[in-house]
């Protein structure tokens, strides 16, 4: 009988011990394993979401923090959440211990606001330019997933890669454009887990606004934000002009826009607060009155202003009194009390004008890079002296001029004979004084027939499209007639019409303008523009002129041709391609052809694309050949849509040998410093040789006993052979 014990393995009841442990241990491995793999990064994501909420509401803060800085115009900080910890897991290991949050600062933004500013008294014709340079920041969590960073530009928040914004305010909003300018201190990214602190330096206090008519915006962005911009110019009513893919949108506001832009710089450190934005401007600021005593003090006050519009504080005001601008100048009977003042928090500075006699107080306001004038009028508010012309007729060469002077009540003053002297900032008046009639009424004449002044106004880009537009433009000389009799004085402007010459110059880039349209001598000026490219921005001026008198330049304005219409067909090919090889490269020249939506043409060399040189170019330079290489030519045209001629044009070319480099040389007799130089002529022509004596012992023997001996000769036949020589 055969007796077993009970082994290790064994169990009569079921599974042994050691089986269920190992196979329990296999479970919670596979089990633990499922949640390291499957849920860790599951919690994590949660995690780093929830993360995302409190750094998107600290950005939110950060933004409104920034707004509030530049219109206090008062240094904030502002709490910002960086990284976190990830919390611990139970029995699972957590690949991570961290998510890092980061700030990154670029300067590689800016905005350009164009606009016709609009004055109390009335729309200028001259261009407002604000180049607006800011920062983009980037606010981002590397955690265990990719998520979208968040992005500040120009005063708004959005998330990267979707249209996603987490504020209302929007660049255009209630008839207004506000432009915030952001700045680094320090330029680079800060980044961590530990909340950071970032400070606000508004450094222009968003105080000012202007009123602005026909406004440009040019956005300089991220390329990858185009289409953003685009759409959130155009969902507020802006017409988007150009979206350029490289980072580039143009819109357009031809309605009137209240313009309010400010600067601030950000640092994570405390700093010293930078100085504040240079100042740009004087602007004066208007009395209650618009005329001023004619015995007594005033005080002018003028605002210093920085390129935003904004007030500038501390800075020096020269003043002085103006004794050359006509017409009624009372240089000789006003007095500044003060010659200089310092701006205050407000940006306005002030000085006292004693006033001694009625007319124009003209007086010079000076800061650092800006100077003005500006007319102060004086009379005495016991008399009117009322003036009016006619004819209304602009085109008019004579107007005659009444002026009228009667009391505080409207009743001419008696007895008559009251003198009242005029004079005109331009042309000519006679006579220059009269005496009241019975009804109070004085009479001269202007004539403008030798006025010198020029102004062009009225500027305007018609009927735009893809290779075209029309600017028009008027030419004028507003003329100021002054008239005076004892205390009492009074100004009229007289418009006049003039004719110029006029032309518009204009080209692809701000303040360049290689390109000038067709001269015309009108009034009311118009100029075609052809040959455009399309879907372009082009910048141009104005020139005006009169034959031995002013003439004048307008502002810059810009315009933007429109897209291209595929007219479904390749451009002709180019015409009379012309390969010259020159040294160690081939110049190829050619006539462009006459389609409107040509944009480019291929060269293609030995089979290579070589270049593409675009409309307008019409030459091009090939390098690297080696000498003495023939080398074949193929080119063929596309228009803006890509569209490829499939007929290509060719040509080729050979370098020059290396033994010809030396050009010119065509004199058929003549001296040559060395043998050598005479290896040069090709042509067949005969060069005279001459080998000057060198060596001796020493230099002064080297002329009485020279090593090398002088050899004459002649070299013939294009190239040198020594037997030629003798």
């Amino acid at each position: 009988m055969l007796l077993m014990r009970n082994g290790i393995l064994q169990n009569n009841e079921g599974i042994s011990p050691v089986l269920g442990f190992i196979l329990m241990l296999a479970i919670g491995v596979t089990i633990l394993s499922t949640v390291q793999l499957t849920f860790v990064p599951v919690w994590n994501t949660q995690e780093e979401l929830n993360h995302l909420m409190l750094m998107q509401d600290d950005f939110k803060v950060l933004k409104s923090n920034i707004d509030s800085g530049i219109l206090g115009g008062t240094t904030l900080s502002s709490p910002l959440i960086m990284g976190f910890k990830y919390s611990p897991k139970m029995m699972v290991y957590n690949p991570k211990d961290e998510a890092y949050a980061s700030l990154e600062v670029k300067k590689d933004a800016w905005v350009e606001v164009r606009y016709n500013e609009v004055f109390p008294e009335g729309m200028t014709d001259d261009t407002s330019i604000k180049n607006v340079s800011t920062g983009m920041m980037i606010y981002a969590l590397q955690g265990a997933q990719n998520y979208n960073s968040f992005i500040y530009e120009n005063g708004l928040i959005r998330r990267s890669g979707s249209n996603f914004t987490t504020s209302s305010q929007t660049v255009l909003a209630n008839g207004t454009i506000y432009l915030p300018s952001v700045k680094a201190l320090d330029y680079g990214s800060l980044s961590g887990v530990e909340k950071k602190t970032v400070n606000i330096y508004p450094t222009s206090q968003q105080k000012n606004s202007v009123i602005g008519r026909n406004v440009w915006i040019i956005l300089r962005t991220n390329p990858d934000y185009v289409e953003w911009w685009a759409k959130t110019l155009m969902d507020q009513k802006a017409t988007v002009r150009k979206k350029d893919p490289n980072g580039l949108v143009i819109a357009n506001v031809s309605s009137n826009l209240v313009i309010k832009m400010g600067e601030a710089y950000i640092s994570a450190a405390s700093k010293a607060s930078p100085a504040h934005s240079p100042p740009s401007r004087l602007v004066r600021v208007s009395s209650q009155t618009s005329v001023i005593p004619v015995d007594g003090v005033t005080d002018l006050i003028v605002e210093v202003q920085d390129e935003y519009n904004n007030p500038v504080p501390n800075v020096l005001v020269s003043f002085s009194r103006n004794p050359t601008k006509v017409p009624g100048n009372s240089y000789p009977y006003g007095e500044l009390l003060q010659t200089s003042a310092v701006s205050g928090s407000d940006g306005r500075a002030s000085v006292q004008l004693k006033t001694n006699g009625a007319g124009f107080y003209y007086v010079n306001a000076t800061i650092p890079e800006y100077n003005t004038t500006f007319a102060y009028s004086a009379s005495s508010q016991g008399g009117v002296m009322n003036l009016d012309y006619l004819p209304k007729n602009s085109f008019s060469v004579t107007f005659n001029v009444t002026a009228t002077l009667t009391d505080g009540l409207g009743t001419p003053p008696l007895p008559p004979g009251k003198t009242v002297t005029f004079e005109t900032s331009d042309g000519v008046v006679s006579p220059l004084s009269d005496t009241t009639s019975t009804s109070g009424t004085a009479n001269t004449t202007l004539n403008v027939s030798d006025a010198n002044g020029t102004k062009i106004t009225n500027i305007k880009v018609k009927d735009t499209t893809a290779y075209t537009a029309n600017i028009t433009w008027d030419t004028i000389n507003n003329i100021t007639v002054t008239a005076k009799s004892g205390y009492v004085f009074n100004s009229r402007i007289i418009p006049t019409t003039i004719n110029t010459t006029g032309c518009v110059m204009y080209g692809t880039s701000p303040g360049v303008y290689p390109d000038t349209s067709p001269c015309d001598t009108v009034s009311s000026h118009s100029s075609s523009l052809t040959g455009l490219t399309a879907d372009t921005a082009y910048y141009f001026i104005v020139n005006g002129s009169r034959q031995g008198k002013e003439s004048v330049n307008s502002t810059e304005y810009m315009f933007v041709t429109g897209t291209a219409i595929d007219d479904g067909v390749p451009p002709a090919s180019i015409s009379n391609l012309t390969a010259i090889p020159t040294g160690l490269f081939i110049n190829l020249t050619w006539n462009d052809p006459l389609d409107l939506d040509f944009d480019h043409v291929e060269i293609y060399i030995d089979g290579s694309l070589k270049a593409t040189p675009g409309k307008g170019l019409e030459a091009f330079n090939a390098y690297y050949f080696l000498p003495g290489t023939w080398h074949s030519i193929a080119t063929r045209t596309v228009d803006t849509t890509g569209r490829k001629n499939l007929t290509w044009v060719y040509g080729n070319a050979t370098t020059t040998s290396l033994f010809t480099y030396v050009y010119g040389f065509t004199d058929t007799t003549g001296l040559t410093a060395s043998p050598e130089y005479a290896t040069n002529a090709t042509d067949g022509s005969y060069a005279v040789l001459s080998e000057e004596p060198v060596g001796g012992s020493n230099q002064s023997d080297r002329p009485t006993n020279p090593i090398k001996t002088r050899t004459n000769g002649t070299q013939g036949g294009g190239s040198y052979t020594p037997s030629n020589l003798t």
